[in-house]
């Protein structure tokens, strides 16, 4: 109720002051989703089924514990995807919601011409 505009506007001073922040543990949290799948991937075969898994992050990963990302971070996410995707029919899409270049070029890299 009332002036639509106002309201907006509101909304857009709202979302610029409150920007993401806090840990980014994907690499835990694709080891849950791969545990859970592993125990449904006698029937996904069964059915010739396949995941389609969309991972949306602001950020680089992190641990549980800290907002910080090491480079260690870094390599237990891609030892995760690799993981995943090796053992699992999934397919991956990773949205990225920031322009922050280092975030960016974390996943932008050819990491095919690193294993």
């Amino acid at each position: 109720a009332g002036d639509d505009s106002g309201q907006m506007r509101s909304l857009d001073m709202l979302l610029r002051n409150n920007g993401p922040r806090g840990v980014t543990p994907l690499a835990e949290r694709l080891e849950e989703i791969r545990l859970r799948l592993h125990a449904e991937a006698a029937e996904l075969a069964r059915r010739q089924q396949m995941v389609f898994l969309t991972i949306a992050t602001d950020g680089l990963p992190t641990s549980p514990w800290s907002g910080q990302s090491t480079s260690q971070d870094q390599e237990q996410l891609v030892s995760a995807l690799r993981r995943l995707c090796a053992e699992l029919p999934v397919q991956l899409v990773i949205r990225l919601c920031t322009d922050e270049d280092s975030t960016v070029e974390f996943y932008n890299i050819d990491r095919r011409a690193h294993v």
